[in-house]
């Protein structure tokens, strides 16, 4: 499945190529230097080239650049509506515009194995997320707003196991999301948030979501 999705950035960087990325960049409010937008996704640093629409890893321009993330990134180009703004509502992902379809595998691959990760860890959840720049939010156990890319955000929202119930977690969007990506995006947008968090901890059983 990674190679599948490896396979398609060199078309996804073709279609970057055809917009009218500074304009495009201007509207979603990010920094651009000469022939270089910047852009963060999840704490992690990018930079794009206006000419070749190439991604490079800001720190080190020689690491491996994740195929989601580049995806993402393409994709914000791509699908994003004139001048899209964050609304600062958080919904659950069945709520999103066209994405309640999706809503039984986001909650199988995505928000189960999240809260099996954690059950039982609930200092590692929450320190996991502060690495992350999380803002607590007074739900569940644990819950934090953490930024995804510019001035958008999602929550999580953690809820540690006992001997009656298990632990669950849940992941909201801001409600506008879909003015910056497709529907279909937002599923990896909450799948990297849940993968950035498990790493955050150490990912000590291992589990990887893509």
């Amino acid at each position: 499945m990674a190679d599948n999705y490896q396979a398609l950035i060199p078309q996804w960087r073709e279609k970057f190529l055809t917009l009218d990325v500074l304009d495009k960049a201007r509207q979603l409010e990010l920094t651009v230097s000469g022939d270089s937008i910047y852009i963060s996704y999840y704490n992690r640093d990018y930079v794009v080239s206006v000419s070749t629409g190439e991604i490079k890893n800001r720190r080190d321009p020689n690491a491996y650049i994740p195929h989601y993330d580049a995806l993402f990134i393409y994709h914000l180009f791509w699908f994003s509506k004139e001048n899209p703004k964050a609304s600062g509502e958080m919904i659950p992902f069945r709520d999103v515009k066209g994405a309640a379809v999706f809503d039984p595998a986001f909650q199988k691959l995505v928000l189960k194995p999240l809260a099996r990760e954690f059950n039982g860890r609930l200092e590692e959840f929450k320190n996991a997320c502060i690495s992350l720049g999380g803002e607590p939010v007074k739900y569940g156990d644990a819950g934090y707003i953490i930024t995804v890319c510019g001035k958008l955000k999602s929550s999580v929202i953690f809820w540690d196991g006992d001997d009656e119930f298990p632990a669950t977690a849940n992941i909201l969007f801001d409600k506008n999301i879909t003015d910056f990506t497709h529907v279909e995006t937002v599923v990896t947008v909450g799948s990297d948030l849940a993968q950035a968090i498990i790493d955050a901890a150490g990912n000590k059983n291992g589990l990887h979501l893509v």
